[in-house]
């Protein structure tokens, strides 16, 4: 199987790792480690109640990045050899000849922004408006590094449940991302983080935030038209919510501290 998927690369990553014995056999100890740990994946892993699929899908990408040294070793050991130098050019010709096709297939499937249709859960586009892209450089600029930035997870789904660390580059205290072993903690989390939204009750989603360690609470139409009334009380509570940041229909709100809140109509009962 692996000579079905792997083809060219795996034949001439042998020839590599024979060549470069005689080299350096500590330069290559990186790429050995790597396809040994792509082979050990392939064969001996397996996901309770998963998709094996995934599991052969990522072996692979390690197994295609590590051998990748020990096949430019063989090019490299062939080049030195005058005779067949033109050997492992048209060997580096016919390689690129035939992943291109492929290669072009995917350049223009990953900047098509055209298709809006639906697929299979999530839009093919996703757009992300001027005024969330203002707030989410706002939020990289402006907010300490190691903040954590919460948006509400449940209602996103797949198509921007990555949205703060991709654009905003801050972790999140809660989300429901899209990965191999689903933990139940993702659950517990998002569905906390929801009631922190939802409910009407600001001392109670000040609370949750607190309890949860978040600091800044992100806020655009997605929330707006989930939670209405519920969102409003960030803007109307500010004992709770400090907003720092407004743009459009895109706000930010800073969790106040419990020991700024004296001067704020009191500290809430914990």
């Amino acid at each position: 199987m692996p000579l079905l998927t792997l083809g060219p690369i795996l034949l001439a990553a042998v020839v590599g790792l024979i060549c470069g014995r005689a080299r350096a056999i500590g330069g290559l100890a990186p790429a050995l480690a790597g396809v040994a740990a792509g082979f050990g994946l392939l064969y001996f892993v397996r996901l309770p109640g998963g998709d094996m699929v995934w599991v052969g899908w990522r072996a692979g990408q390690i197994l295609l990045l590590t051998m990748t040294p020990l096949a430019a070793m063989a090019l490299a050991r062939i080049f030195d050899l005058r005779r067949f130098r033109w050997l492992a050019l048209s060997a580096v010709l016919l390689l690129f000849a035939v992943g291109l096709p492929t290669t072009l297939i995917d350049t223009f499937n990953a900047q098509d922004i055209g298709n809006r249709l639906m697929g299979p859960g999530f839009h093919w586009t996703v757009t992300v408006t001027a005024d969330e892209r203002k707030a989410l450089d706002w939020i990289r600029r402006e907010t300490p590094s190691d903040a954590l930035v919460q948006m509400e997870p449940t209602v996103r789904g797949r198509e921007t449940w990555t949205l703060i660390p991709s654009f905003a580059h801050r972790r999140m205290a809660a989300g429901l991302p899209i990965s191999l072993l689903n933990k139940p903690i993702y659950d517990v989390r998002s569905q906390r983080v929801r009631t922190l939204y939802s409910t009407h009750d600001p001392q109670h989603a000040w609370k949750l935030a607190v309890l949860d360690g978040v600091d800044y609470l992100y806020v655009d139409a997605t929330e707006r038209r989930a939670f209405g009334r519920g969102v409003e009380k960030f803007d109307e509570h500010p004992k709770y919510f400090e907003r720092v940041y407004r743009g459009g229909d895109v706000s930010v709100y800073r969790i106040v501290p419990e020991s700024e809140q004296a001067g704020l109509g009191g500290a809430p009962e914990m």
